[in-house]
């Protein structure tokens, strides 16, 4: 939904300003997953409708795990 041009409806912008809050207050990476895409470059070939990533989609959201996951080992 983040390809359209149109914003998201407002549950959607309500759910994601809400994961913040829940990742403080229980000590959690957050991973911007809209963020994620835009930053590499993600196009509708990334996704299989306006929600669920396509296996290309779920490579890059693996990818931003990995990385959550190094910046945060000892």
């Amino acid at each position: 939904m983040d390809q359209d041009p149109a914003p998201p409806p407002e549950t959607v912008l309500q759910y994601r300003a809400v994961q913040p809050h829940i990742a403080d207050d229980h000590g959690l990476t957050l991973i911007d997953g809209p963020d994620w895409f835009r930053d590499q470059g993600a196009t509708l070939g990334h996704f299989l409708d306006q929600v669920h990533p396509s296996d290309a989609g779920h490579a890059l959201l693996g990818e931003a795990v990995a990385r959550a996951v190094a910046s945060d080992t000892p």
